[in-house]
């Protein structure tokens, strides 16, 4: 497994912490498409292994990956910006 496999999924399992109902909700929604994404990555592989075509799809994989990792970067960006907010205030 590679390394952004590996943070993808870690990024799945991280825990919500004390945010607005709507966020919270963003984020439940955000865990529900990585969790399909993660199960067609698993299609994907076993579709790799039954056609020993370790390059088969890559670059849609690299893509999805890519998105993801950007998406989870800029909510904690938010939530981080969030918090900034609430100490100034």
């Amino acid at each position: 497994m590679n390394f952004k496999k590996l943070s993808f999924q870690r990024a799945i399992q991280g825990s919500a912490k004390g945010r607005s109902k709507s966020a919270t909700e963003a984020k439940g929604d955000t865990r529900e498409r990585l969790a399909r994404e993660v199960t067609w990555l698993a299609m994907l592989d076993e579709e790799r292994s039954r056609r020993d075509d370790p390059a088969f799809a890559k670059v849609a994989e690299l893509h999805v990956l890519d998105r993801e990792l950007i998406d989870l970067e800029l909510q904690e960006v938010d939530q981080q910006i969030e918090d900034i907010c609430a100490a100034a205030a």
